[in-house]
C-alpha cells in the first residue's frame, strides 16, 4: 500500500513522532485493533497468474476474538479482548478506561479506521484532552508508523502454539497468556461468562 500513501504526510509524521518521543514531554501509545479468528492463518500464497487454487483450513471464521491494545515504546502492552464486532462505542470505552490510568500527559497513536473518525468518537477528543491524553492520526496507509502493528504480528504468527487455533477457549486462553508475558489482558464484559 506504500504506493497509495502521500509521501510528503508519511514523512512528517514519521517526524512528529520522533520528536513527541525524544522530547519526554509526553508518553507515546500506539493503538490498534486485531482480530483473532479461528481459521487457518495464511499470510501469502503464490500461484499462477489467472489460477485458481482452495487452500482448506481447519475451523470456522467466527466466532473471532478481537484484541484492542495499546503499546508502549518499552514493548509493554495492554491488551482488551472482546468477542463481538468492535464499533465506535467499543473503542472509546477502551480509551476511556486506559485514560484514567494515565499519570503523565499521552500521545495516543492510532490510525485513520472508520471506528477511530466517526462523529461519536471525535465528540469523546476534548474529554481526554481533559485527561491529558491527546489523538495523534497517523497519514492514511501508513501501518509501519503504528508500532503496534509488530506486536500483533508476533502474536499471531510467532508466540501462539498451532492448538491455540482449535476452539474458541483455547484462543482466548493462549492470547491472554501470551499478552500476560508482554503485559496486561483485560476481558471485556462480552467474554466475562
Amino acid at each position: 500500500m506504500k504506493h497509495r500513501r502521500n509521501e510528503r504526510e508519511f514523512r512528517k509524521a514519521k517526524r512528529e513522532l520522533t520528536k513527541i518521543a525524544s522530547d519526554g514531554d509526553d508518553d507515546l501509545v500506539f493503538f490498534d485493533e486485531s482480530a483473532l479468528m479461528l481459521r487457518g492463518v495464511v499470510p501469502y500464497g503464490w500461484q499462477p497468474v489467472g489460477a485458481r487454487k482452495l487452500v482448506p483450513v481447519s475451523g470456522s471464521s467466527y466466532p473471532s476474538l478481537q484484541t484492542l491494545g495499546f503499546l508502549k515504546p518499552d514493548d509493554t502492552v495492554r491488551c482488551y479482548f472482546h468477542r463481538g464486532t468492535v464499533n465506535s462505542q467499543t473503542v472509546i470505552e477502551v480509551i476511556d478506561h486506559f485514560a484514567s490510568h494515565i499519570r503523565h500527559p499521552t500521545t495516543l497513536v492510532l490510525d485513520n479506521a472508520r471506528v477511530h473518525t466517526s462523529a461519536k468518537f471525535n465528540a469523546r477528543l476534548d474529554r481526554w484532552k481533559e485527561r491529558e491524553l491527546t489523538i495523534f492520526r497517523l497519514p492514511t496507509y501508513s501501518p509501519e508508523l503504528n508500532a503496534i502493528e509488530g506486536f500483533w504480528k508476533k502474536l499471531k504468527y510467532q508466540w501462539m502454539p498451532a492448538t491455540a487455533w482449535d476452539r474458541f477457549k483455547d484462543l482466548l486462553y493462549n492470547a491472554v497468556r501470551c499478552v500476560e508475558q508482554h503485559g496486561i489482558p483485560y476481558l471485556m464484559p462480552s467474554l466475562q461468562n
